[in-house]
């Protein structure tokens, strides 16, 4: 094969022309190459015959927001690249140009709720950056999030690793189909699994609303507050909600 980037031959090292443990890579349409180096802190980006990487995000090891630690996952929209920031347990987006990036999901801590994001791995990001799907590996979910606003999982029991049709396991990669089917490299199950779009679900004339406080459903109900479980998965083809009154 062709070398795009780094040196090869094992020179894993910090300098422009070297990369450090790559893991995660983007390709735009114009053929510039991003790749999160794991071990350097950083994202760089190669243009195309270019010997020497331009640094676009990170380059320290740390928790500030010019810091990252251990990035995985990246991807490019319109200039801005989006980082699965791993140990630090969050999603940033580094702007063109920017010293800083600015956080986008996870609060730092590793944990299950609904607005923690654990060891995020591989990301996508869709519907002009305002939508963003993350693997978390340590949470065994995928977690889809709305600009300023967390959800619920689209796939996985957080927290409760597993092989069944409804769970994963330290899953990795992400990838969203223009049809809205969600494809997850499910790492410790050693498969891949597609998830299918969210349905709208109606009772009647009641509403659904998700409570990113309590990490459940609930919908009116002819003016009566029903909660509704949060044992969300697919079971031949058709999502299932428990119902946990």
């Amino acid at each position: 094969g062709e070398v795009v980037a780094g040196t090869g031959c094992g020179d894993n090292g910090a300098l422009p022309e070297e990369l450090g443990s790559p893991v995660g890579v983007f390709v735009d349409s114009a053929k510039v190459v991003y790749v999160a180096e794991s071990t350097n802190h950083r994202v760089s980006r190669w243009s195309p015959g270019s010997t020497r990487g331009e640094v676009v995000a990170g380059g320290a090891h740390g928790t500030g927001l010019s810091n990252l630690d251990t990035p995985l996952g990246i991807y490019v929209l319109s200039g801005s690249v989006y980082v699965s920031d791993s140990q630090n347990h969050r999603v940033v987006r580094w702007d063109e140009g920017a010293t800083a990036g600015v956080l986008i999901a996870g609060s730092g801590a590793a944990g299950t709720g609904v607005t923690d994001v654990h060891t995020p791995s591989g990301i996508f990001v869709t519907d002009g950056g305002t939508v963003l799907y993350v693997a978390e590996t340590g949470s065994h979910r995928v977690a889809r999030m709305t600009t300023g606003s967390p959800g619920p999982p689209v796939a996985g029991v957080p927290g409760q690793p597993g092989c069944s049709e409804e769970a994963l396991n330290a899953p990795h990669g992400v990838f969203v189909a223009p049809t809205g089917s969600v494809f997850i490299a499910d790492s410790d199950n050693y498969r891949i699994v597609r998830w299918p779009t969210l349905p709208l679900i109606t009772f009647g004339p009641a509403t659904i609303t998700f409570d990113p406080a309590t990490d459940e459903f609930r919908t009116d109900c002819g003016g009566a507050s029903v909660r509704l479980g949060t044992g969300y998965g697919v079971l031949g083809g058709a999502w299932q909600i428990s119902d946990a009154l």
